[in-house]
């Protein structure tokens, strides 16, 4: 029985992979990046077909996905302010330590009510009206205040 060059070859092979993703991280990065994007769908597809098989992963997976975000509000807050900036194009994006300075700096208090109660980033130029998410546009508010400022351009710093 004859052996491919490869089964011949098969520990040399793998050691110039290893030593070319040593020597090419950036490149080894975007050729993964490209990849993930070229079969987005499909993954999805996959991912989609067996949760919906597999109902007790989906239920595990509900609950890990609910318990990260009670435990990282901040991270949850910054995140999502930073995808609804990025779908209108204006931009910016702070960090959950911004976040944690800002409410700090005003003793965690509602800036409208003057309440110490969980805080919302409120954008003082909504990003409707072509605010960015930079934290210098960001002021901490309660979810009623918040809720009842709408898409209004008021500073209450």
């Amino acid at each position: 029985m004859t052996q491919t060059w490869y089964q011949r070859n098969k520990e040399v092979t793998k050691a110039r992979a290893i030593e070319w993703a040593k020597n090419n991280t950036e490149k080894r990065r975007n050729i993964r990046i490209a990849s993930r994007a070229r079969h987005k769908v499909a993954r999805n597809k996959r991912e989609r077909h067996y949760l919906e098989t597999h109902p007790s992963v989906l239920a595990q997976k509900r609950e890990t996905t609910a318990k990260w975000k009670r435990e990282h509000l901040e991270n949850l807050r910054a995140t999502e302010s930073k995808r609804r900036t990025s779908k209108v194009l204006y931009g910016g994006s702070f960090t959950p330590e911004e976040w944690g300075a800002l409410c700090a700096a005003y003793d965690f208090k509602c800036l409208c009510c003057g309440d110490k109660k969980p805080l919302e980033a409120d954008h003082v130029i909504p990003v409707s009206k072509g605010g960015t998410s930079w934290i210098s546009n960001i002021q901490p508010l309660c979810k009623s205040c918040n809720s009842s400022k709408g898409a209004k351009t008021i500073d209450y710093r």
